[in-house]
């Protein structure tokens, strides 16, 4: 069966997953759409198919039957609700929204609707982490220590933390994400954090520097830390170490895994296309109407995406946050920066970044 698939958002994320889409064999690009035009045209025009500046216009004359949904953590939400409404399943970026609440009532229409969905946390399908999971059923975690060091990305947007929710939710989440994969879920967050490292942006108003300490339900202790005020280039910006009694395990993001044990040393380097791995199974799975086909539901991305939330919460409050979160306010809503669509497309051009804000003003 081919997947007619449809694009919202055509920048360069999404061109990421157009261009790994292109090897897989019942996979079929047939819809863009972007606030940008020229965005929207250019895959258009590659791939030979139709461009829109209007989702539900796109989603209405299209003939599709699965959505990459790929746009900034602060348009997240009418999209995937236009998706739910002609019930499409959708691969949705992370972070799946800034809004604890939103997010659950989607992943609650999904579930009822039962529809297949899969957010960005790629690395779930490296050889590596299977491999390394497999290992952890008999050597038990006692602490593991995290990370993600880098600059400031790029776009305007995320450094509005507002619009990104940081860099603990729209960078390290993927480092959280790992944590709970192997790990399990976390029942409590306390964070600290820092700024004044970085001044040289308007505008900008996230923590340069964040330590989150995570208590696992399994028991297991960790800290994890962001920075984004680093002005030289590392090869491993982020990483998970994971301390047993009988051996210790470092995990290098989308690399390898270094392991010493009364063995001695060795590395399992990565071997798999692990993204395009994670674009397969989201067709497949489509193809097949199958959820359990993917390794990250929308559901499940929620629940790391509530982790990043309550380091912000923690971060605002000083104190310790207990999960689940309350269904309340978690942290700078996305619906307290609205713009209009004509700002949008203005912010994303100057940074060169397709994006698509689906609640104009």
């Amino acid at each position: 069966m081919s997947v007619r698939i449809g694009f919202i958002g055509s920048g360069g994320n999404a061109r990421g997953h157009m261009n790994r889409l292109k090897s897989i064999e019942n996979a079929q690009l047939v819809a863009f759409a972007d606030v940008q035009e020229e965005a929207a045209k250019s895959a258009a025009d590659e791939f030979g198919c139709r461009a829109f500046t209007d989702v539900r216009r796109m989603l209405d004359e299209a003939e599709l039957d699965a959505v990459y949904v790929c746009i900034p953590p602060f348009a997240h939400g009418d999209a995937e609700r236009a998706c739910l409404e002609r019930r499409l399943p959708m691969y949705v970026e992370k972070p799946v929204h800034l809004d604890i609440g939103v997010a659950r009532e989607i992943a609650a229409e999904i579930d009822r609707l039962g529809i297949v969905t899969t957010s960005g946390y790629q690395e779930r399908y490296l050889d590596i982490i299977e491999r390394l999971k497999a290992f952890l059923v008999d050597h038990p975690v006692g602490l593991c220590m995290g990370y993600w060091m880098g600059g400031v990305a790029r776009p305007a947007w995320w450094r509005r933390k507002a619009m990104s929710g940081g860099q603990a939710v729209e960078q390290t989440t993927h480092v959280f994400d790992m944590a709970r994969y192997l790990l399990g879920d976390v029942r409590q967050v306390q964070a600290v954090a820092r700024k004044g490292l970085v001044t040289e942006f308007e505008g900008y108003d996230i923590e340069d520097a964040s330590a989150a300490n995570l208590v696992f339900e399994s028991g297991v202790i960790g800290t994890i830390f962001s920075g984004c005020f680093l002005n030289v280039k590392q090869e491993i910006p982020a990483g998970l170490d994971l301390y047993c009694p009988d051996a210790v395990l470092k995990y290098r993001r989308r690399k390898s895994v270094l392991v010493a044990s009364a063995d001695g040393t060795q590395e399992w380097v990565n071997e798999n296309d692990y993204a395009t791995d994670a674009d397969r199974a989201f067709v497949n799975a489509v193809a097949a109407k199958d959820p359990s086909k993917v390794r990250c539901s929308y559901a499940d991305a929620v629940r790391s995406l509530e982790v990043s939330l309550a380091v912000n919460r923690s971060l605002e409050t000083g104190e310790t946050v207990e999960l689940p979160l309350p269904a309340g306010r978690s942290g700078e809503a996305a619906s307290q920066y609205v713009i209009g669509r004509a700002d949008a497309a203005a912010m994303t051009h100057s940074v060169g970044v397709g994006a698509l804000m689906v609640c104009a003003a």
